[in-house]
């Protein structure tokens, strides 16, 4: 098993790509090292994370999310015969930062790349340094000029993942925050949660849509919620008083998962 990840050092402008490998199925890894250079100064990236990899007919391949100056965003590419030496193979997509219809960021973070139908997209999560952490979009990369769609027309939604093949489909998922203000998050010391996946296919128009991953095999599984009757004797307060938790109607729902 072998793992790929933005390595954080607050003296480096970059998270550099590090990879770990474990001989052990996971539970254990080898001290990581770096995976590839990070980009040259004359490249003139400004930020530079988060790879993601898959693998197609020719071989490994990744993308990291970049950002360049005057607000370009943008997804580099790279190659591997084996997940052990990689060459660079430029940019894969690159967009001057546009706000209309949809704000595509100064940096696309955390890039995903779905293939359906034989197309491939990608998503990508926009950033910048003033606003932080923005939407998820998606676009074709089919070589023509890119059209972005939002993933998610929620407020929350952002950092998409994905399984690019599964025993129903390709599935999207993603990290929903909360909306609260920063100061409760740190003051509760966690955030954010992961959503409910959806399984993604591919429009007439080249957007992507989303249904639920069971979909219509739930049907025959649903009943009805059973109601758990809670009982309260004279002067028990064990059990809570009126407006607790404890008292509140309790629903249960099953569902069999083929």
């Amino acid at each position: 098993m072998v793992a790929f990840y933005s390595a954080y050092d607050a003296g480096s402008p970059y998270q550099s790509v590090v990879r770990a490998r474990s001989r052990d199925g996971g539970d254990s890894f080898e001290p990581a090292r770096a995976a590839f250079a990070d980009p040259a100064p004359e490249e003139n990236v400004r930020t530079f994370r988060d790879p993601f990899v898959w693998r197609d007919d020719s071989g490994w391949r990744m993308v990291v999310g970049t950002g360049m100056t005057g607000e370009i965003a943008g997804l580099r590419a790279y190659s591997s015969p084996d997940l052990e030496t990689w060459t660079y193979d430029g940019l894969l997509l690159q967009l001057a930062r546009t706000r209309t219809p949809h704000d595509t960021g100064a940096m696309w973070e955390c890039p995903q790349i779905l293939t359906l139908d034989g197309t491939d997209i990608a998503l990508v999560s926009t950033w910048t340094e003033e606003d932080g952490i923005m939407q998820v979009l998606s676009t074709t990369l089919d070589g023509g000029a890119p059209r972005f769609d939002r993933v998610d027309h929620g407020t929350n939604f952002y950092a998409a993942s994905v399984l690019r093949a599964g025993p129903f489909g390709p599935v999207v998922w993603g990290w929903a925050t909360e909306g609260r203000d920063r100061s409760w998050c740190l003051e509760d010391d966690w955030s954010g949660m992961l959503t409910l996946p959806r399984l993604a296919s591919l429009r007439p128009d080249g957007s992507v849509g989303y249904r639920p991953p069971l979909g219509s095999r739930t049907s025959a599984a649903r009943r009805p919620p059973r109601r758990r009757a809670t009982t309260r004797s004279p002067g028990d307060s064990s059990i809570g008083t009126p407006g607790s938790p404890s008292t509140w109607p309790r629903n249960e729902m099953a569902a069999r998962v083929p």
